[in-house]
């Protein structure tokens, strides 16, 4: 009825549904740092082994991860316009003296693997418990899709992955045989993306750290330079510009 249809339509408004239509069923990697979650906030997000055993009160007892202006919004529209949407968090590294103790600090014992198996740290599930108040996974967002890493350089090899991933027949990925949008503000994950993955289209986040400067790829499109990731799914904007 016109119930449904009203409310329909205001989920869409101050959007640009052509953006988003545009994403309907195309594999999609949104990299929060910057777009998502501040880099301040996500600083503080510290992992430690003494509270790895956190219940779900104490770890909503540590406060909120605010969300960028907008950016809920946008991620709930992506996950209602395609089910391949990645989400990906840059986190602080875990300080420990060897790998044998990052191990130890980030496994649980499990007879699956002599080296347990891996769990939620605190700062993850910070993340997923921001995301899911957020309304993220209640549009359809797949929790499993939510990834981490704690270096840009494991930033720029999970996108690369997702990339070279992709195939026609795949699930995880759209018909397009790519990964179809990326956004990041990292310009050198951003570059070494881009040696590999050639037929992405890129959003670079500007920010003061970076300065709006992505080096322009060799054999690929230069990344669109955008302000914000609701600036670029809003119903009214100027035209984003190349880097």
């Amino acid at each position: 009825g016109a119930a449904p249809e009203r409310e329909a339509e205001e989920h869409w408004q101050g959007l640009n549904r052509t953006r988003f239509e545009e994403l309907r069923d195309k594999a999609v990697l949104i990299v929060t740092n910057g777009a998502v979650f501040s880099h301040s906030d996500l600083a503080q997000l510290v992992p430690s082994p003494r509270n790895r055993n956190a219940t779900e009160e104490e770890v909503a007892g540590l406060g909120e991860l605010p969300l960028a202006e907008g950016a809920a919004r946008v991620l709930r529209q992506l996950a209602h316009v395609t089910s391949r949407l990645f989400v990906l968090t840059q986190l602080p590294p875990l300080n420990a003296s060897s790998f044998g103790h990052y191990l130890e600090a980030m496994c649980v014992p499990s007879p699956l693997s002599p080296h347990g198996v891996w769990m939620r740290d605190v700062p993850e599930r910070r993340v997923l418990k921001a995301l899911g108040d957020a309304g993220l996974f209640a549009a359809g967002f797949d929790h499993t899709r939510c990834l981490f890493c704690e270096t840009t350089e494991g930033r720029g090899y999970m996108a690369r992955s997702l990339g070279e991933m992709c195939s026609p027949s795949g699930e995880t990925c759209s018909a397009s045989g790519r990964l179809d949008l990326l956004v990041d503000d990292s310009p050198a994950s951003v570059a070494w993306f881009q040696n590999v993955c050639r037929n992405t289209t890129v959003l670079g986040l500007a920010t003061p750290a970076n300065g709006g400067v992505f080096p322009p790829p060799k054999a690929a499109a230069a990344p669109v330079l955008i302000p914000s990731l609701l600036h670029y799914f809003a119903a009214a904007e100027t035209p984003p510009k190349p880097a």
